[in-house]
């Protein structure tokens, strides 16, 4: 009899972490609740611990933290009462993981140190690198660098020691994460080529292309585009041969503001196009894809379509709440339809001053514009208020200054010739 249900236990057990696995959340839930109930038959207390912990994993992967919390908190009471080290430190580590999903990474960061605190010697080292791995995630959240990268190198000389590439290069990634957080764009490129070799070594194509994704956002930061663009197309092809379409919506993304730099227009549009064809994430990320279109629509010079991507980019910032972006939208958007008359306006360049902490490059491109036609319209200085206006803009963004220093000193000249027409 009893050997029956010792049996049943065990094949639920095999079943639930098979379909945990493959991502098989609820069908993994059910099996973990039914080898608890033949745990509970047998009797061992060992036994129903173990079985609390796995249900108590499914349930946190559905987003019932409270079922889950109380599934770990039931089998670390047990596991310390038969003094079992490493069922303790199991259980500690799923309350971490519980806190960290709920926000309270101070209450996480507890947890997760008891867990290595207790954890045996003698269990498995590659264990281990995962506890330091998820206490690093929470230094990361509470900006703690110095203790992120302590606890992230501590997890990667495991996988080390051990040759565990697949763990190696997932953490290298994570450290890729830390240091870019820091402002250290080099040592970010660094760790991220490293995952990108590790994984190419394994041949494991989803992880590389994850890789390669990382590597082509920090070249795009560091204005490396052509070495971005190389990366970038490899992820989308890596990620379409996967069949990966929530990836493969983020690199379309990238791509497109890629191209968006280099002034390919027509191919940044169709890229962020892609993108939202392949998205199927919150409101938020539609909302900032619409607002991607509506910046090139209007370096394209297509206005009533940027207008329209506004629009839709603030339908979906007010479906999700975000009142920041709202106000930018709003902003945005009044600015964009103002700008439609702008050059009848004689009251423009008073308009602009009012703008002057707006630095971005099409603002710029709208300045010098201004620029040019009240100067053929014979208002000779405030075309030159706006050139020294687009100058100053030029300079703060780090553009080439050639093109408004020589109107400066065309429409100075100008003025010196014909002081009384102005």
């Amino acid at each position: 009899m009893m050997d029956n249900i010792l049996k049943k236990w065990q094949d639920y057990i095999k079943m639930g972490i098979r379909c945990f696995g493959i991502s098989n959340i609820d069908e993994s839930e059910k099996h973990f609740i039914s080898s608890y109930i033949e745990a509970e038959k047998l009797g061992y207390p060992v036994v129903i611990a173990f079985s609390l912990r796995l249900l108590a994993m499914a349930q946190l992967k559905k987003n019932k933290f409270d079922k889950a919390e109380a599934g770990f908190k039931k089998a670390l009471n047990i596991c310390t009462e038969l003094q079992n080290n490493k069922g303790i430190s199991e259980a500690k580590a799923g309350l971490g993981s519980v806190c960290f999903l709920k926000g309270n990474f101070e209450k996480a960061e507890k947890y997760y140190m008891e867990a290595i605190t207790i954890y045996p010697s003698d269990a498995s080292a590659l264990r281990l690198s995962m506890l330091y791995t998820d206490i690093g995630q929470v230094y990361k959240r509470l900006n703690n660098w110095k203790k992120a990268e302590q606890a992230v190198n501590s997890a990667l000389q495991i996988c080390r020691k051990y040759c565990y590439i697949p763990g190696e290069g997932e953490i290298t990634i994570l450290l890729g994460e830390i240091v870019y957080s820091q402002g250290n764009i080099k040592s970010a490129k660094r760790n991220f080529c490293e995952a990108c070799r590790l994984f190419a070594k394994i041949g494991d194509e989803n992880s590389l292309a994850n890789a390669t994704q990382y590597l082509a956002f920090v070249l795009f930061e560091d204005k490396k585009y052509n070495d971005a663009l190389l990366y970038i197309h490899r992820s989308i092809v890596l990620f379409i041969k996967n069949n990966k379409p929530k990836e493969l919506s983020e690199s379309y993304y990238i791509l497109s503001n890629i191209l968006q730099h280099t002034r390919f227009l027509d191919e940044a549009q169709s890229s962020i196009e892609l993108s939202m064809n392949y998205f199927s994430g919150s409101e938020f990320g539609y909302a900032v894809r619409y607002q991607l279109l509506a910046v090139i629509a209007i370096m394209k010079k297509e206005y009533q379509y940027a207008k329209y991507y506004y629009l839709r980019a603030l339908k979906f910032f007010e479906y999700f709440g975000d009142s920041p972006k709202i106000g930018e939208i709003c902003e945005e958007l009044t600015f964009l339809i103002r700008y439609e008359k702008i050059y009848l306006e004689d009251n423009a360049y008073n308009w602009l001053i009012l703008r002057d902490n707006c630095l971005n490059k099409y603002r710029l491109e709208i300045i010098i514009g201004l620029s040019n036609k009240l100067k053929e319209k014979g208002k000779d200085i405030m075309a030159l208020k706006c050139a020294w206006k687009a100058l100053e803009y030029a300079q703060k963004l780090n553009y080439k200054t050639e093109e408004t220093e020589n109107l400066i000193q065309i429409m100075s000249e100008r003025i010196r010739k014909k002081p009384d027409k102005n």
